[in-house]
């Protein structure tokens, strides 16, 4: 996999398991994160490799969105469709040759204690990119309601992100993360890795999503 990111990572690593089985072989994976899927049972048979080191083998598939000599997403040597108009998923089973359908085996995490006693809803207003963000005044407006709706409202960011009667976690690994998300009454996010994170948890994920196609995420 050639992107180290949140969503990237949980979204193609599964079709390592996929490539497997239709081709009846043993697959190495290298990812940024393999600590995230070692040891799930689904990946049992799969070797890990860490980035950097290299190994023998028959072929090597490279994952990633890799941009044209122009700078733009037409790059019919690495991708076989054009990776920025096709469901996030589909750019990993584009590039090993198997059929798109939406994949998940989970994450490897402690589930650990509820967190707050209170029943709680967990926000995502972070993404990595403009297009993907909801304006600060309307997670302000949301919080609000769902606080008298008589829930604790927790926003789960990267960086310190400030709403009044909202509680920050911010900063955290993500295995504690993913456990913040399993005990959460329900998730509201954007289009980014929290979402893919509470999809790969196997909890609900409410996606505030403008500017994608349906289909396009889980």
């Amino acid at each position: 996999l050639d992107s180290s990111s949140l969503g990237d990572t949980l979204g193609w690593t599964p079709y390592a398991i996929e490539f497997a089985k239709k081709y009846n072989c043993k697959v190495i994976l290298s990812t940024f994160h393999n600590d995230w899927f070692k040891k799930l049972p689904a990946y049992k048979d799969i070797e890990w490799l860490e980035p950097g080191n290299s190994t023998g083998c028959v072929a090597h598939y490279k994952i990633g969105w890799f941009r044209d000599e122009n700078g733009g997403w037409q790059n019919f040597d690495m991708h076989p469709r054009q990776c920025n108009i096709i469901p996030m998923q589909a750019t990993s089973s584009d590039i090993l040759g198997l059929e798109y359908k939406e994949v998940n085996y989970g994450i490897k995490f402690n589930k650990g204690n509820k967190p707050f006693k209170e029943k709680y809803i967990i926000i995502g207003p972070n993404a990595t990119s403009g297009c993907k963000e909801w304006v600060y005044s309307n997670w302000v407006e949301l919080s609000k309601k769902l606080i008298d709706k008589g829930y604790k409202v927790v926003s789960l960011t990267k960086n310190e992100f400030h709403i009044d009667g909202v509680t920050n976690v911010h900063g955290k690994d993500i295995k504690t993360v993913a456990s913040y998300l399993y005990h959460a009454d329900l998730f509201i996010g954007l289009s980014s890795g929290l979402s893919w994170l509470n999809w790969a948890v196997g909890k609900h994920t409410i996606m505030i999503n403008g500017f994608a196609e349906d289909g396009h995420e889980f």
